[in-house]
């Protein structure tokens, strides 16, 4: 999988969120796949029916958009009202729009962990520590044999800063995990 977007509604369950999804699948032919976990007073979706989910944020207007990039990064775009208001990325000069010398993007992608640990009630020392870039040189060929040293943010995670799995960690701080349930079977 190159790329895939998770998103983790706030204050939902799949309670709410199954009557909306039938009613938007009812009227869409759909060819694809939606996953999802049901955390506590959360969910997460995560598919590639691009129809529904469009219909489906018209009625669920705040989300964590948590983007697995290309099997290297992770990062997530927070959504208050279908607009967009926080940004982070653990790798910043990732994407060509990077500026060296302004450091543009640093600012914008840095994250407010404060904000989404107020969102998803949890307490914002749980994930702060997941807010740390991770300074990588993309030129470099050995680049993934140096990312161990980055070390856990957190004691009891499975992954290190600097793979791309610690999206999971994250997740779990957060109250949720890794979509795995066939949305599609209900």
């Amino acid at each position: 999988m190159s790329f895939a977007t998770i998103y983790c509604y706030p204050n939902t369950t799949l309670a709410d969120y199954l009557p909306h999804y039938k009613k938007v699948k009812s009227k869409t032919p759909t060819h694809g796949y939606m996953l999802y976990y049901e955390g506590k007073n959360h969910l997460a979706i995560m598919g590639n029916c691009t129809v529904i989910l469009d219909d489906l944020h018209r009625i669920f207007t705040t989300r964590l958009e948590a983007l697995y990039q290309a099997a290297t990064i992770w990062e997530y775009m927070l959504c208050e009202n279908n607009d967009y208001v926080d940004f982070f990325s653990v790798s910043r000069k990732f994407w060509e729009t990077y500026d060296e010398e302004t450091h543009d993007d640093q600012q914008q992608w840095r994250g407010d962990y404060n904000k989404v640990a107020q969102l998803f009630s949890v307490d914002a020392s749980r994930i702060s520590n997941y807010y740390q870039t991770w300074e990588i040189d993309w030129t470099n060929p050995d680049y993934i044999e140096n990312l161990i040293e980055y070390g856990k943010a957190y004691p009891d995670d499975q992954c290190c800063r600097g793979q791309v799995h610690q999206l999971v960690d994250f997740l779990n701080a957060l109250g949720l995990g890794w979509p795995v349930h066939n949305l599609m079977e209900l």
